[in-house]
């Protein structure tokens, strides 16, 4: 039996990787990487603060910190950027391939 292409089995490290730390962010509402050729994209978006509207406090709060952690658990570059909404879309990327979508926690997916 021949061992699968060594980007698929990258691919599925590095969601099995995000997952783990999604499960660790119960404030990440939904979590979508997109894999380039030499990083990785992470795009989150927040739950609200109580009031309902806002989620910059908390991108504040843990942006920088949540970038070095996906660093360090993907070995390699990751960008974060923050969100308002994410939709899952069955999307060709030029740049990239999506390798998660994780929402489990977006009551919308």
């Amino acid at each position: 039996m021949r061992d699968p292409p060594s980007n698929v089995c990258r691919g599925f490290r590095a969601k099995s990787r995000l997952t783990g730390w999604y499960a660790l962010h119960p404030i990440i509402r939904r979590l979508w990487a997109i894999e380039g050729r030499s990083s990785i994209l992470v795009l989150l978006s927040l739950e609200p603060t109580p009031d309902g509207s806002d989620t910059s406090p908390a991108w504040l709060a843990n942006a920088q910190r949540w970038g070095e952690d996906l660093r360090k658990r993907l070995g390699g570059p990751v960008t974060v950027q923050r969100v308002d909404v994410l939709v899952s879309v069955d999307v060709s990327l030029d740049d990239g391939t999506v390798i998660a979508d994780l929402c489990w926690r977006d009551p919308c997916a």
